[in-house]
């Protein structure tokens, strides 16, 4: 499952307080301690307003490729199998290394975790997120229903955050306290 293409997309961030703009690099080339991986998906995380926005307690010199969560398919690895599905995530990825939110990343072999067989890659990408706590809680566990009434304490942690927005997708009723 090698790579052929010589080049692959990626956003990058060249300013904080702006957008990524989509451009292309050259494909990340494979070294000793690191996996080479075909992303498939990532995550537009909780940090990634923060970091941003050059509001977080590390800034990436830029331009940068954000994205501190994500996962994908290994194209070249000393440590995981080729074609073998991993999630992307610490080791300084998108912080003090580029991210996830391209076509290939060169990560650390720490920063790429086997995931079973079979396994999502968009549910491998929020493995021990907030976003797949807060959707855990929303659909596996309580299992919100279009009209019913959902109290999220906490709706301004990250968790809490996602999970307002999930039951509201879910079609919960909107109520404001008090009301």
């Amino acid at each position: 499952m090698s790579t052929t293409a010589s080049t692959s997309r990626a956003l990058f961030l060249e300013k904080f307080g702006t957008l990524p703009k989509l451009g292309e690099r050259t494909v990340p080339e494979p070294r000793p301690g690191h996996t080479l991986v075909r992303v498939a998906a990532a995550t537009a995380a909780h940090l990634a307003p923060n970091i941003l926005d050059g509001q977080f307690g590390i800034l990436p010199e830029r331009p940068f490729v954000p994205g501190t969560q994500g996962s994908g398919y290994v194209v070249a690895s000393d440590t995981h199998p080729e074609g073998a599905l991993v999630r992307l995530r610490g080791e300084g990825l998108g912080l003090s290394l580029d991210g996830a939110w391209a076509e290939h990343a060169l990560v650390p072999d720490a920063a790429a975790e086997l995931m079973p067989e079979g396994t999502d890659p968009a549910l491998a990408c929020i493995y021990f997120s907030p976003v797949g706590t807060a959707w855990a809680s929303v659909h596996a566990i309580t299992q919100v229903r279009p009209g019913e009434r959902v109290l999220v304490t906490g709706a301004s942690g990250a968790v809490g955050a996602v999970a307002v927005q999930l039951a509201a997708r879910a079609g919960a009723r909107r109520q404001l306290h008090g009301h």
